[in-house]
């Protein structure tokens, strides 16, 4: 029995006890409008002649993710279905930072999520998870080759994800230098040749002194 000056959360109470619906689940309509909790049946005109009242079960089961960014202390939090996709998440990131698609990767538990079309149930990825976002290098970069003992200074293009070993093919067929005969340094270290231009900090327009 159910009396006019209760409220809706009262109502959903009792629909909860009887059928086992959760009241997060329920949205209750009358004559089209949407009930408030905190409203009461009478404020929406309802007595006890009306007609039967409209339950919608809501079955969306949000996933809560913390996105972590570079350039700012505070947490994003982002909400999205298990169905959305890496892209839907991006877009949040990117509507809200005003960064572009292409200039950030999202990383979840230390592996790059570079597939922007894959679901995030298909990344086995529940509530409360965490997502680092990372600034994708510039692609092209100028490098400065110095020659020693002349000093003379070539210029490569080169990517930031290039090896070192990489960049010593590029040297090669500038100079004719074969690649075990090249030592590159960076702000005084010796570089390995298996290391990216990324790992050692290496940005457009940086210096490499070859002896």
């Amino acid at each position: 029995m159910v009396k006019t000056s209760e409220t809706i959360k009262n109502l959903k109470d009792k629909v909860n006890w009887r059928f086992g619906i959760p009241e997060n689940l329920q949205l209750l309509f009358f004559n089209g409008d949407i009930l408030r909790n905190g409203q009461r049946l009478v404020d929406y005109g309802i007595h006890k002649d009306s007609n039967v009242l409209n339950l919608v079960i809501n079955n969306f089961v949000g996933i809560k993710i913390s996105i972590k960014l570079p350039w700012n202390p505070v947490t994003m939090v982002v909400e999205a279905k298990a169905e959305e996709t890496v892209r839907h998440i991006k877009s949040i990131i990117k509507n809200k930072e005003g960064i572009k698609l292409e200039q950030f990767t999202l990383v979840y538990e230390g592996k790059l999520l570079e597939d922007d079309s894959r679901t995030l149930e298909s990344l086995n990825i529940e509530s409360e998870a965490t997502f680092h976002v990372v600034l994708n290098p510039k692609d092209k970069l100028s490098i400065r080759i110095k020659m020693m003992p002349t000093k003379e200074i070539i210029k490569i293009q080169a990517k930031a994800l290039f090896t070192v070993s990489d960049v010593k093919s590029v040297v090669w067929s500038i100079v004719g230098v074969s690649e075990s005969d090249q030592n590159l340094i960076h702000d005084g270290k010796i570089l390995e040749d298996d290391k990216t231009l990324a790992f050692y900090e290496i940005e457009d327009e940086s210096v490499l002194v070859m002896f």
